[in-house]
């Protein structure tokens, strides 16, 4: 969904996004490698999700600690 944010570095302005019927997740912000923040993700109901891999794989600015536990919890 946003290979081409080569530069995108948070992922504020998502914050308000729906995605409760959102099933697939699959590398969503992958190789992301500016992403450093993702609170934007935690009002996220990823609860129908079933596919996480690789959704922030290679994002390497971005430490665990500060995933939103939404989004921790399944990947």
């Amino acid at each position: 969904m946003f290979s081409e944010c080569s530069s995108l570095q948070n992922v504020d302005g998502l914050i308000n996004w729906n995605v409760s019927n959102g099933t697939n997740f699959e590398r969503m912000f992958y190789d992301r490698s500016s992403l450093k923040n993702v609170d934007g993700l935690k009002n996220w109901n990823v609860s129908n999700g079933t596919n996480f891999r690789g959704m922030l794989g290679g994002c390497d600015e971005l430490s665990d600690d500060k995933i939103p536990k939404n989004i921790s919890e399944k990947i």
